[in-house]
């Protein structure tokens, strides 16, 4: 079950299984994200000598903008590896998905090409990529819990209130490990910055150490996701097809979510401490900046730094920008 170089023409396949991909990496738009396009052809088949279906191709000049992990998550997985292809292909048909939503199939054309185009995902990560058995999971759930944005947020939400409410000591040690983030003498005066953090999650566990109002919390952000997982069940198969609730569909957003609360709580205190660290990161770069672009204007020319610091604001760190 590989990957094969194809052509432009339907029938252009060649017999050997691909194992490398060319990319071209394209301006920075106004987003956040560095996109690629893709320099080859390439499909994927069940077994070499096949044709590869056209919802399973990739065309010359494809942008993808690779897998789509969280950049506070690339200290456990990355954007790019044995992986490339599977996020090169699942883009593209993802970017078929919200096209056909566009169509007269609607959202449940949509949801079914999108869930055929994550298990796909999946079983090339596992044939192609060999990933183990516990990072594909991670990396399936999370294409297929965010597929459906509000989906993903309300799991998120869910686990972080369990969290705070069950899970003390995790608590205390991220707190524990947010208080020495800044202890440098040069960090000292920011050193607000982990220390509001703390601050935050202490009072949210305080207050949700209770059973009240944890438990009716917890119920309604529950009841919310029951409510958006079985909205996002109903499908067809094509833009003619009625549109019927799917409980392959079902099963599968209740296993991504499974998966998303046995993950989640171990990846807690890496992401909060990468996001604090990049906080203060963003600030350093901010000071240099105000420093040149307005302290050091009032230095006599003669006297200024030969060497010029940007003087283009750093981006704000909620959009993490790639490298």
């Amino acid at each position: 079950m590989p990957f094969v170089d194809i052509g432009p023409g339907p029938d252009d396949v060649a017999g050997t299984a691909k194992t490398e991909v060319t990319l071209t990496q394209l301006p920075p738009g106004g987003g956040s994200r560095t996109c690629f396009r893709c320099e080859d052809w390439f499909g994927w088949v069940d077994e070499l000598g096949q044709v590869p279906p056209a919802d399973r191709r990739v065309a010359r000049g494809a942008e993808t903008d690779l897998a789509s992990i969280p950049p506070f998550l690339w200290g456990l997985f990355s954007s790019y590896g044995r992986h490339t292809m599977p996020a090169i292909l699942h883009d593209v048909q993802c970017d078929a998905a919200k096209a056909a939503r566009r169509g007269p199939g609607g959202a449940p054309l949509r949801a079914h090409r999108r869930r055929e185009a994550d298990d796909l995902f999946r079983r090339t990560l596992a044939e192609h990529a060999q990933l183990g058995i516990m990072t594909r999971w991670i990396m399936w759930s999370g294409v297929r819990l965010f597929g459906s944005l509000w989906v993903g947020v309300s799991v998120v939400l869910g686990v972080a209130v369990g969290l705070l409410h069950w899970s003390a000591p995790v608590i205390d040690a991220v707190d524990d490990v947010l208080s020495h983030v800044a202890t440098e003498p040069w960090l000292a005066f920011l050193g607000w910055v982990p220390s509001g953090f703390a601050w935050v999650l202490r009072q949210l566990s305080e207050r949700l150490a209770a059973d009240q109002p944890f438990g009716s919390i917890l119920l309604a952000v529950g009841g919310l996701t029951l409510v958006l997982v079985l909205l996002r069940s109903v499908e067809r198969a094509s833009p003619t097809s009625p549109s019927r609730w799917s409980p392959q569909a079902f099963g599968s957003l209740l296993g991504a979510c499974a998966v998303a609360v046995l993950v989640l709580p171990p990846m807690v205190p890496l992401v909060l401490v990468t996001v604090v660290t990049r906080l203060l990161l963003w600030i350093l770069d901010l000071v240099l900046h105000v420093t040149w672009t307005h302290v050091l204007r009032m230095v006599p020319q003669a006297w200024r730094p030969a060497r010029r610091l940007p003087r283009k604001a750093p981006p704000f760190p909620g959009g993490f920008p790639k490298p």
